[in-house]
């Protein structure tokens, strides 16, 4: 009988001797570790080198969004911030707001415009938190402007994440998460902070794939304001017709209705603005007649200015409708609403005035007792040393044919030597002598800008102490000089157009000495 013979005992495994490295399992777990952290600082080390590239800097400067937050970033920072979408952008002119504030109240405040094209509350909330949390200065008074399509269901969805990737910052993912935001647009305001190339990656895509090489930086503008050159009326007429059929689109029921997204992130601002003590003001934005086609029983324009009206309300918001404001016209638009630098200059100092002025306690006695030495409100220049041309009948008290409108002026007339043959003829004026009896000489300039060869000069015993120019625009803004040390001294302010091309002259109005 055979007997099978049983199968060897298989051998041992040797033991891994001490001091050996293991083999085993938590050896691939340790290995695929360091692999994946030495694949993680490989890409966050490529990612940093690409940052500091020149490419990096030159795209992240094509983009506005990008671009102006940075830029506000390294500034200063704002008293009064704006924040809205185009109707923003190109009408709250800053530097007029901040004259009229120093004007009124004595102290020169920041003001900017983070308007931005096309940014509804997602964006305006980011820039709420930039403003409060800005190391400089923080915010005394923020001000959203709210436009009627924001809140409709219709609104473009791609463009309204813009900000998500530009302007958002890890340390708003609290805010992201209160105002509603889901897990994709968190994960992209975290991913996009954390890598600059997925930030830019439209654009890296370009370059890659296309060719394309970087264009010039977007204009962060004025304090924020980008200007708009005016246009005449067929145009303005015909493009307003055009953008107010694409409101129409937008806001006409049954296929827009009210209600998205954006209503958390408005929220969270005014919660935040009013947890932290700030003074708010939500505006209905302006716009031109011809945009009311967009308006009416069958859209939702009646039921979206209830809703911002309550919500300002719960919140302990100032609330103002400025679809019409008193003195702007059609012709003040570039099209159904955006205005012209003209246009700009009435919205902000109506707004100015009725609004931000008493919000920030109106009048100040810094401001009181400012007694007016020369407010050219009679023909003539009475006591002044002229010569030239452009210095014949220069009072005016409107603008001369040909020229564009002019904003800012204080009483019946000003200084003018744009006259009826345009920039051409130059003159100069030297006026009669005054005593500097206060802290600062204030007056209002417009026209030509530096480098125009025209301005106005403070003369002291025959020595330039102080100058000012115009900003290449006819409207006169306010320019102060700081006299307390040469008070009791004897001055002569000297008005000067040297210049026969585009901006060739200069505007002067309301020149006051103030205690």
């Amino acid at each position: 009988m055979n007997t099978a013979r049983p199968s060897p005992a298989p051998e041992p495994l040797p033991s891994v001797p001490p001091g050996l490295p293991s083999t085993g399992p938590a050896r691939h777990r340790r290995a695929a570790g360091v692999a994946v952290a030495v694949l993680v600082l490989g890409v966050v080390g490529l990612d940093a080198g690409f940052r500091r590239s020149r490419l990096a800097k030159a795209l992240a400067a094509e983009s506005l969004y990008i671009h102006k937050g940075r830029t506000f970033d390294a500034s200063p920072g704002a008293d009064i911030g704006m924040t809205g979408d185009s109707r923003i952008l190109h009408g709250f002119f800053p530097a007029v707001a901040a004259g009229l504030l120093e004007e009124e109240r004595g102290e020169r405040l920041r003001v900017y415009n983070a308007g931005l094209s096309g940014a509804p509350p997602m964006a305006q909330l980011a820039w709420v938190r930039r403003f409060l949390s800005h190391p400089g200065r923080r915010a005394r008074l923020v001000v959203m402007g709210i436009s009627p399509y924001m809140f409709s269901s219709r609104i473009a969805w791609s463009p309204s994440r813009e900000s998500l990737t530009t302007l958002w910052r890890l340390q708003d993912l609290g805010a992201a998460v209160r105002a509603g935001a889901g897990f994709e647009e968190l994960s992209t305001i975290t991913v996009s902070n954390l890598f600059e190339a997925v930030r830019l990656r439209p654009q890296v895509v370009q370059v890659a794939l296309h060719g394309r090489t970087p264009g010039s930086a977007a204009d962060p503008g004025e304090d924020g304001y980008v200007r708009i050159a005016s246009v005449d009326a067929y145009t303005q007429a015909a493009r307003a017709q055009q953008r107010g059929m694409g409101y129409r689109t937008e806001l006409w029921k049954p296929e827009a209705r009210f209600g998205n997204e954006q209503m958390g992130y408005f929220e969270e601002a005014l919660r935040e603005l009013r947890e932290e003590g700030i003074p708010t003001l939500i505006l209905n934005t302006p716009s031109a007649s011809q945009v009311e086609v967009a308006y009416g029983p069958n859209s939702l324009y009646d039921e979206h200015l209830a809703w911002v009206k309550a919500k300002a309300e719960q919140y302990g918001a100032r609330f103002a409708d400025l679809k019409r404001v008193p003195g702007l016209q059609d012709a003040d638009f570039v099209d159904g609403d955006h205005l012209s630098v003209a246009g700009a200059v009435k919205f902000t100092e109506y707004l100015t005035r009725e609004h931000l002025l008493p919000m920030l306690g109106g009048p100040g006695a810094a401001s009181a007792g400012c007694r007016p030495l020369f407010s050219f409100d009679t023909p003539g220049l009475p006591g002044w040393t002229l010569q030239g041309e452009a210095m014949t009948d220069a009072v005016q008290t409107g603008p001369v044919p040909g020229q564009q409108p002019i904003t800012g002026q204080r009483g019946s007339g000003f200084l003018n030597t744009f006259n009826a043959q345009g920039d051409t003829p130059v003159g100069e004026a030297l006026s009669p002598p005054f005593q500097l009896e206060g802290t600062r000489l204030r007056l209002r300039v417009g026209g030509g800008g530096a480098g125009r060869e025209v301005g106005v000069a403070l003369l002291v015993e025959g020595r330039e102490v102080a100058r000012g120019h115009g900003q290449d625009a006819e409207h006169l803004g306010q320019v102060t000089w700081d006299v307390a040390g040469l008070r009791g001294q004897t001055a002569h302010l000297r008005i000067w157009d040297a210049a026969s091309g585009g901006w060739g002259h200069i505007l002067v109005d309301d020149v006051r000495i103030c205690p």
